[in-house]
C-alpha cells in the first residue's frame, strides 16, 4: 500500500493572507444581515475543513438521552465497505489537504479500526482520535495498535448512578472507566481524554466525577453541554438554564484547587450557551481570545497547576472546521443525522460521486450552505447585543 504524500497540501498558501473565519464572523454578526451572510460565505471559500468527522456505522448498543443520535439511524443509513472508504480518505488527504481524523460515530467497528489502521500505514503523520464509550473500542483492542491513535476521548458523563441514567444502562459506568483505565494502562494513545456530556441529569456530579478521576491518574476533561435540535433530539428538559450552568461554572472554577496537573475545558456549541456566558459571566466573555474558527477564554489556577479553558464554536462556522462523513458517503452538515434519514438539503454532496474539492468549492452557493446561514442568523439575532 502506497505512503500518501502530505507535502503538497494546498491550505497554507491559499490563507495565509485572508483573515480567520472567527473574524468574519465577528464582524459578520454587526453587519446588516446582507453584509453579514457574504461574509460568513467569504469565510467559506477562504477557509477549507482541516478536520475529518467519520461516521463509520450508524449502529450503537446504548440509547443515551443526550445522544443526537436516533435508534432508526442504522436503519436508516447504509455502511460502505472498507475500500471505498479508503478511496475517499485518499481524496480527503491528497486533495483537500486534511491532516485530522476523528472516528466520531457511533460505535467503533472493526471495519472502522481496519479504515483508520489503512489510513496510518498511507499516511503516518495523519492525527487520528477516536471517540467512544469506552467499552465497544475494546472489542478489537488488538488492532487498536495498528492505528496508533493519537488521543482517545472515552465518554463518562458524571459519577456512577447518573452516567448509567443518562446512557440508560446499568454498569456502563463501570465497564466506562475500566475501558478508560486498559487504553491509560496499555498506552494505547498519548492521551486519553475524559469526555462529558452535561445535562440537567448529571450537572451535580461531573465535578466530583472529574475530582475522583484525576485523583487516579486522568488528566485532560472536556465538557459539552447538551446540543438540541429543535423539535427532534434531545430533549430540551436535558439543557441547563443560565443560571444553573453559571453555578456550575463558577463550582468547577473553585474545584481546580482539589486537581492535579488537570486540563479541563469546558466546549460550547450552542449559541444559547454563548448568550448564558455573556449574560451570567460577563468576564468571560469580554475577555475570550479568537483562534482559527472558535473564542476561547483559560485561566490557570489552583495548587496543582491546572488549567481551565472555556471555548465557543459558532456552528455556523463548522464547515470551516470539520469535513463530517456519513456512513454512506454523504458529506452533511452538523445535526442533520437527529432526524435519522438526513434530509437533502443538509447534504453537500457524496464521495462516492464527487472529488472533495469540488464539494468544498461548491459549499457556500449551494442549497446546503442554507444551513449554515440559518445558523449565523440565529447567532446573529441571540448576540448581536452583546458584541
Amino acid at each position: 500500500m502506497d505512503v500518501i504524500n502530505t507535502n503538497c497540501l494546498p491550505q497554507p498558501d491559499i490563507i495565509a493572507d485572508y483573515p480567520l473565519p472567527i473574524t468574519r464572523w465577528q464582524e459578520a454578526l454587526c453587519l446588516d444581515v446582507t453584509r453579514g451572510v457574504e461574509e460568513i460565505r467569504t469565510a467559506y471559500r477562504e477557509y477549507w475543513p482541516t478536520q475529518g468527522e467519520l461516521i463509520f456505522s450508524g449502529a450503537c448498543d446504548f440509547q443515551c438521552q443526550h445522544c443526537v443520535y436516533p435508534p432508526s439511524y442504522a436503519r436508516l443509513n447504509r455502511v460502505l465497505p472498507v475500500a471505498a472508504w479508503d478511496r475517499m480518505l485518499d481524496d480527503l488527504v491528497e486533495n483537500l489537504g486534511i491532516d485530522t481524523f476523528v472516528y466520531g460515530g457511533r460505535s467503533v467497528t472493526a471495519d472502522g479500526i481496519d479504515v483508520l489502521s489503512n489510513l496510518r500505514r498511507r499516511c503516518p503523520t495523519a492525527s487520528i482520535g477516536l471517540i467512544d464509550n469506552g467499552i465497544s473500542v475494546l472489542k478489537d483492542r488488538a488492532r487498536l495498535f495498528d492505528v496508533r491513535p493519537d488521543w482517545l476521548d472515552i465518554s463518562i458523563d458524571g459519577q456512577e448512578m447518573d452516567h448509567d441514567c443518562q446512557r440508560g444502562r446499568d454498569g456502563s459506568y463501570r465497564a466506562g472507566v475500566d475501558g478508560a483505565y486498559w487504553l491509560a494502562e496499555n498506552q494505547v494513545a498519548p492521551k486519553v481524554n475524559i469526555l462529558a456530556c452535561l445535562t440537567t441529569l448529571n450537572v451535580h456530579s461531573i465535578i466530583p466525577m472529574i475530582v475522583d478521576l484525576n485523583r487516579q491518574g486522568f488528566r485532560n476533561f472536556f465538557v459539552t453541554p447538551v446540543t438540541l435540535v429543535d423539535g427532534i433530539r434531545p430533549s430540551p428538559a436535558l439543557r441547563l438554564s443560565g443560571h444553573a450552568f453559571a453555578d456550575f461554572f463558577a463550582k468547577l472554577r473553585t474545584a481546580l484547587n482539589e486537581l492535579d496537573d488537570a486540563w479541563v475545558e469546558i466546549n460550547l456549541f450552542s449559541v444559547e450557551y454563548a448568550e448564558y456566558l455573556a449574560r451570567f459571566i460577563p468576564e468571560v466573555w469580554t475577555e475570550f481570545k479568537t483562534e482559527r474558527d472558535s473564542i476561547l477564554w483559560h485561566t490557570n489556577e489552583g495548587s496543582g497547576s491546572n488549567d481551565l479553558f472555556v471555548r465557543y464554536c459558532p456552528i455556523s462556522l463548522t464547515g470551516t472546521r470539520e469535513f463530517i462523513v456519513n456512513t454512506n458517503g454523504d458529506v452533511i452538515a452538523p445535526k442533520s443525522m437527529a432526524a435519522g434519514r438526513v434530509a437533502g438539503e443538509h447534504i453537500a454532496g457524496n464521495l462516492l460521486r464527487q472529488d472533495a474539492v469540488r464539494i468544498v468549492e461548491a459549499l457556500p452557493d449551494s442549497n446546503a450552505f442554507e444551513f449554515y446561514i440559518g445558523e449565523f442568523l440565529r447567532e446573529r439575532e441571540v448576540l448581536l447585543r452583546y458584541m
